[in-house]
């Protein structure tokens, strides 16, 4: 008996899409490209794999925060605590406006309250079967 090919293809197991990231971080060119077109391409396997990374360049010194609860220590103290440098602030603002990732300390502070109720469990809980959808919907 053969086995139709829906059925085969359902048992051979499945492999999300992923980005394989590079054994090194890209250099300076190559990150401001992967930065524009995908930032996700811009990290090295260390940032998967590290806590904390920091690079200094002529931009000033750069702090890639990886670990969850040092990613909630960012987010929870006042915005002066982890200044943005003048170059990395002023990038961003081109594409972002003033939001929150990178406001001034008194617009970053009505800013975090006015989004906190969002991130709660109860208000990710609304959030989270729509991201589902898409999600479901990209990989089919």
């Amino acid at each position: 008996m053969t086995v139709p090919s829906v059925v085969r293809d359902y048992r051979e197991p499945t492999v999300p899409p992923a980005i394989v990231p590079p054994d090194r971080p890209p250099g300076p060119l190559s990150l401001l490209v992967a930065l524009l077109r995908n930032p996700l391409r811009a990290l090295s396997a260390d940032h998967y794999q590290e806590s904390i990374l920091v690079y200094s360049g002529l931009g000033g010194t750069t702090a890639f925060v990886m670990a969850p609860e040092l990613i909630g220590e960012v987010f929870h103290n006042p915005s002066n605590s982890f200044a943005k440098n003048p170059l990395d602030r002023r990038i961003m603002a081109r594409l972002l406006g003033n939001g929150i990732i990178v406001a001034p300390d008194e617009d970053w502070r009505w800013q975090r309250r006015i989004v906190a109720p969002m991130f709660t469990p109860a208000g990710l809980a609304h959030t989270v079967p729509i991201i589902a959808s898409a999600a479901h919907a990209v990989l089919e």
